[in-house]
């Protein structure tokens, strides 16, 4: 139930596909299993944009609570990360597209989080990425 609530909220967010596996809170850590996130419609040569099969989050609950969250240790293992531009010289790609959309869709939360004198900053240390595989694709299909 928790794996398919968050998954929904973030594909809302960032207007694309987003799935996941499971969820385990504990009272000091989280951990995801098989985060999935697809391309925009735009961007297809890979159907995916990012997979991880399991993340590590150390943190205690309560720290969530802080205007300052500080995560004491995040892992995300076995990776795959498929960027896509739209050109070999421009930023313009997949990931871009899916940051632009998460912005707009939280930018209402930050401005009212603003306005109470409640903006979160969230600080991650270390964060520790192992088996990450990535596949650069650009306009005419290369892959390096």
């Amino acid at each position: 139930m928790i794996p398919s609530f968050v998954a929904n909220k973030l594909s809302d967010r960032a207007k694309v596909s987003v799935s996941i596996g499971d969820i385990r809170l504990r009272s000091s850590s989280i951990t995801v299993d098989r985060i999935r996130v697809g391309n925009p419609a735009k961007y297809s040569i890979h159907r995916r944009a990012l997979e991880v099969e399991k993340t590590e989050i150390n943190i205690p609950f309560t720290r969530f609570f802080d205007d300052r969250i500080v995560i004491d240790y995040m892992s995300m293992d076995d990776m795959y990360l498929g960027p896509e531009f739209e050109s070999p010289r421009s930023s313009r790609g997949n990931w871009q597209t899916i940051m632009n959309n998460l912005k707009a869709s939280t930018s209402k939360e930050k401005a009212d989080a603003a306005a109470k004198g409640k903006p979160k900053n969230v600080l991650i240390i270390p964060l520790v990425l192992t088996k990450l595989n990535i596949d650069l694709v650009l306009p005419q299909g290369d892959q390096r």
